[in-house]
């Protein structure tokens, strides 16, 4: 049976989509959301799997993604499936496995293409403060999201 909500955040490689997505838990823990008592609270900067409640409302977050693999892993071994959550967060590659399996599992998702900043001229250090912004500003987009869509 499908899930009914999908959130993915896709992308190329080692393009920040696992940073961006553990924003995005930080800043709905700083609005009052709360881990679930079976989640583990593990170091921000890693990959984790994690559920939480917001009000009345259950979400599902993982920030693996890079292969369909990975993310059966995430939602049916970890579980995130049997949490029963209104609304599921994930990464995922454009296309591939981890794409097909988001299309084969879920019934609506939302498509949101990982943010990223290149310019020719200017210093690695600039672009990495940049691309640090541009992060925290997408995981504000889309806390937005998931909160206009639960």
């Amino acid at each position: 049976m499908k899930k009914s909500k999908l959130v993915v955040l896709r992308g190329f490689g080692r393009k920040g989509k696992t940073h961006t997505l553990n924003l995005l838990i930080e800043k709905l823990l700083r609005i009052g959301a709360v881990l679930d008592s079976k989640s583990p609270l593990i170091d921000l900067s890693k990959d984790r799997t994690v559920v939480l409640r917001l009000g009345e409302k259950k979400i599902g977050i993982t920030t693996l993604g890079d292969n369909g693999t990975v993310l059966k892993t995430a939602f049916e071994n970890k579980k995130l499936f049997s949490a029963n959550c209104d609304l599921y967060v994930c990464a995922s590659h454009t296309k591939g496995s981890s794409a097909e399996y988001c299309k084969t599992h879920f019934e609506n998702i939302l498509w949101q293409d990982k943010w990223g900043v290149s310019e020719t001229g200017k210093t690695i250090a600039s672009l990495e403060i940049l691309q640090d912004k541009v992060n925290d500003i997408q995981a504000l987009v889309l806390r937005d999201t998931i909160l206009s869509w639960l």
